[in-house]
């Protein structure tokens, strides 16, 4: 199994030997992708593996990285994550698959070796580390670990609108050049915030990143909760940076009143809201 992400905290531009990428600091929550194996020689069923493109792929990785044969059996797929939506949809189902691929071998596959399988299939996150981790999605690379545990509460939405984020990047990295100097300032706050669980001060980065991306992946109903933010108390706002949710960050877990409050809220500008824990400790 592997677990998904409500968007980024913090998204934007970073330098890598010279080279522009992505970097993302995903907020982990707690909804899951489950994969299962059913050794079966005799009626073998690929056909929901055949189905996700993407985890084909990381079984064919995976098989090339040890010289194992393909495994003979009944493969099946189960989600709590949408897909399009900045949830790391697809790179749960990898992950997942490998978590998986190693239940049947008995292996133990490496970060570095999940890296590597993930650099050929797709700009990913970092679902894989137990902790929050400020990645280069495209490169596939752990720039840092943050090792200390955060905890945020959210209430969010789903705008419903499908986001190819391969297709996403030059847009992106396009943004990211002509906007470096003030991306690259609120990544460093951010990095320092999360490093000493500064829960104020993450909350602020990470509605700063949400506000920059309005210029290039804009929210229709980021105005509406940037107007009411401090009218519920909330800490911060997220969003996915190449998806379709938004919501409100709380350091402390909304009151029932303030959830009842929220809903309604919600509702009135013809929305469902939900709520989730997140972060890296559960």
């Amino acid at each position: 199994m592997c677990r998904g992400t409500l968007g980024e905290l913090v998204q934007g531009p970073y330098l890598d030997s010279g080279k522009l990428n992505i970097a993302i600091v995903s907020l982990p929550i707690e909804r899951y992708t489950w994969v299962h194996f059913t050794r079966n020689a005799d009626k073998a069923d690929d056909s929901e593996l055949c189905a996700k493109s993407k985890s084909s792929k990381a079984l064919y990785n995976y098989l090339k990285v040890y010289g194992l044969p393909e495994p003979r059996g009944c493969w099946r797929f189960r989600s709590e994550l949408e897909c399009g939506r900045g949830m790391a949809s697809s790179t749960a189902d990898i992950i997942a698959t490998i978590r998986c691929l190693d239940a049947i071998f008995e292996k133990s596959t490496s970060v570095n070796q999940i890296c590597e399988i993930l650099r050929d299939i797709e700009r990913s996150d970092s679902v894989f580390l137990d902790s929050l981790a400020l990645y280069l999605s495209g490169e596939q690379k752990v720039v840092h670990q943050f090792l200390n545990s955060i905890t945020l509460y959210a209430c969010y939405i789903d705008e419903g609108e499908m986001v190819d984020t391969d297709k996403s990047a030059k847009k992106l990295l396009d943004h990211y050049g002509r906007n470096i100097s003030v991306y690259s300032k609120n990544m460093e706050q951010a990095v320092d915030a999360i490093s000493n669980a500064d829960y104020q001060r993450i909350c602020d980065c990470a509605t700063a990143s949400a506000e920059l991306s309005q210029i290039v992946f804009p929210k229709k109903n980021f105005q509406k909760l940037k107007e009411n933010k401090e009218r519920f108390g909330s800490d911060g706002m997220i969003v996915a940076h190449t998806g379709s949710m938004l919501g409100f960050l709380f350091i402390k877990k909304p009151s029932i009143m303030l959830m009842t409050d929220l809903s309604n809220f919600f509702f009135e500008i013809g929305c469902a809201c939900k709520f989730i824990k997140a972060g890296s400790s559960y």
